[in-house]
């Protein structure tokens, strides 16, 4: 298979988070394919979770020692956190859960190289891509005078 798996998974965790009102509730079996699914276990991933709220906004921590429900939450968001820095450290063992955040320069980008040799981003090597760039800005540059 080839590609990020990361829609799926996050899907999967959203269907999980609304369909029970805590970790506790979550029956054996579905916990295990979640455990799966996040590579470590659920205490593992919640010690994590903590050391990062520690530090960011201790606030949080106390949210979910009041409230179950975004405990669980917290816990589901540390893999949208972590897919995006494995795909940034290049963690290949991470690979299909990789999540690259973009804005709308991708789209653009997108829409402009169609129909050239950089429509296909297996054919989008940095030399190629900078060199594109900078044709079109002398393009555009000219064009303006």
């Amino acid at each position: 298979a080839r590609g990020s798996m990361y829609a799926q998974r996050s899907q999967r965790l959203r269907q999980v988070y609304l369909s029970y009102d805590s970790l506790e509730a979550i029956p054996v079996a579905e916990k295990n394919k979640i455990e799966k699914l996040l590579g470590a276990s659920v205490e593992e991933v919640w010690e994590d979770t903590q050391l990062y709220w520690q530090d960011n906004d201790p606030l949080q921590l106390q949210k979910a020692a009041d409230n179950s429900k975004h405990k669980m939450s917290l816990i589901f968001r540390w893999y949208l956190g972590k897919s995006s820095r494995w795909a940034r450290l290049g963690k290949v063992e991470r690979k299909r859960d990789f999540q690259v955040w973009c804005g709308p320069a991708m789209g653009a980008f997108n829409a402009w190289v169609t129909d050239t040799s950089l429509a296909y981003p297996e054919q989008r090597h940095i030399v190629e891509v900078a060199n594109a760039i900078l044709e079109g800005v002398l393009q555009l540059k000219s064009s303006l005078q």
